[in-house]
């Protein structure tokens, strides 16, 4: 059974059924920060308060102060970074959550916007690239990557970030950090639309038919008397 956890910025809508694919989506706000959520399937918790930090370096817009561009046309549906990451800034968003049961991570999927100093659409063709790190509460590394893409400029400016990660993740307690960096050069502000977790529920081991359990040590007893009369 194929789970997907999206992540936008505030919690509009959660659809869950039992035996179903389910999508945790988020309203964007460039104000808002990621709130804390449970996450469940027919009351099964899959995972638990998943809550979001951001960091950054490098320099904002002119006279803006926040963490967020919360103006422009594009900005505003994206947690939109105020760091130029296209002059040498960099962001990062750690994503921390619990997970009650095993699952296999199949991929993550990051969608991003880029912008201009005023959050408009950016009106030049620009690289950016994204790695990811994810670990265990005592900091082991469960799996890394990165990636880059060129964003084409005035087409929705959006690109779509696949990371293949194949990964058994027991119940345990794990952090997401995702990093924005530049490749090569010209401005640009780079937002988070969606942060997608894609997964697997863990198939559990086959228990066999009482039948076949009593067929079975049969069988080996009967081996056993063999040996011993040989």
């Amino acid at each position: 059974m194929k789970k997907t956890i999206t992540t936008i910025c505030a919690l509009v809508a959660l659809s869950l059924s039992a035996q179903a694919d389910f999508t945790l989506e988020y309203a964007c706000s460039a104000e808002n920060t990621a709130p804390a959520l449970s996450l469940e399937n027919d009351g099964e918790l899959i995972a638990d308060s998943v809550t979001m930090a951001l960091s950054k370096t490098g320099s904002g817009a002119d006279g803006v102060n926040t963490d967020y561009l919360a103006f422009g046309n594009r900005a505003q549906t994206a947690y939109t970074v105020n760091t130029n990451i296209g002059n040498g800034g960099t962001w990062t968003m750690d994503f921390t959550f619990s997970l009650s049961q095993d699952v296999t991570l199949d991929s993550l999927v990051f969608t991003v916007v880029t912008t201009d100093s005023g959050g408009n659409a950016q009106p030049n063709d620009r690289t950016p690239k994204l790695t990811y790190t994810l670990t265990t509460a005592d900091g082991s590394v469960v799996s890394t990557g990165s990636l880059s893409q060129q964003i084409v400029s005035n087409v929705s400016n959006y690109g779509t970030f696949t990371f293949d990660v194949a990964e058994l993740l027991n119940a345990d307690d794990y952090k997401l950090s995702l990093t924005a960096e530049r490749v090569g050069t010209g401005g640009f502000f780079l937002g988070l639309q969606t942060a997608s977790f894609v997964t697997s529920s863990v198939a559990p081991a086959p228990v066999p038919e009482p039948a076949t359990a009593t067929l079975s040590l049969l069988a080996l007893a009967g081996l056993a008397a063999r040996r011993r009369r040989k």
